[in-house]
């Protein structure tokens, strides 16, 4: 099960009225039964997938960072629907939300929700990142 805290830098944005989502503070944020519904119960597979899954992260974190900075709705967009279609055998709900949310939500959401949207995925691919080197780890 997740526990759920929210980010401190999104209390920035409360003043704002937006309404933060809350963002994993746990390490489970890989959800095992979906892990093995899509690519099976295979050990050596799931840490082949993780792997990658590792190395997408690492490489997105600074891209996703760099177009949050310059406002490039477009990059951002990008990005967060790679990192859906990527990770989603990774069973992460919040990651399906938060993804539709950045890519499509734009002119609903305005431009403070959206951008704490970002930022909470920005935050849920370091904490998976973390969790993915902790499972390769083990």
């Amino acid at each position: 099960m997740n526990a759920l805290t929210y980010a401190p830098a999104l209390f920035l944005h409360a003043s704002a009225g937006v309404n933060p989502a809350p963002t994993p503070k746990s390490r489970n944020l890989v959800q095992m039964d979906k892990v093995a519904e899509f690519i099976g119960d295979d050990p050596d597979t799931q840490r082949q997938v993780f792997d990658l899954c590792l190395d997408l992260i690492v490489t997105n974190l600074p891209q996703l960072r760099k177009a949050m900075e310059r406002e490039d709705t477009a990059a951002v967009a990008r990005l967060a629907h790679r990192a859906r279609g990527s990770l989603g055998m990774l069973g992460l709900p919040m990651l399906k939300e938060l993804g539709e949310a950045i890519e499509y939500g734009y002119d609903e959401l305005g431009t403070v929700r959206w951008h704490a949207r970002c930022e909470e995925l920005y935050q849920l691919f370091v904490a998976l990142r973390q969790e993915l080197k902790e499972r390769l780890a083990a």
